[in-house]
């Protein structure tokens, strides 16, 4: 299902990585394509997960993408730390 997604939405599932001005890293942001084929701009932060619903309630991920944001925390926490 990921390769329909990323031929879709190119973007998508491309960890881009900021930094502060001295230096540190402060989030990463990605794009992530939910079960209905709606794109979701996601911040990772030492905050958490965010995910920018929109205008929507609701969304609905497939295992692969909750996985997918489970990894790609672990890889900011350990980065970030």
């Amino acid at each position: 299902m990921k390769d329909i997604k990323t031929f879709l939405f190119p973007v998508s599932y491309e960890i881009k990585k900021h930094y502060c001005n001295e230096g540190g890293l402060t989030h990463y942001t990605v794009q992530i394509v939910d079960a209905e084929f709606d794109p979701f701009d996601v911040e990772i932060s030492c905050n958490g997960v965010e995910i920018k619903t929109g205008d929507y309630n609701s969304i609905c991920l497939e295992p692969w993408d909750i996985d997918f944001l489970l990894r790609a925390y672990n890889q900011f926490y350990k980065e970030w730390t």
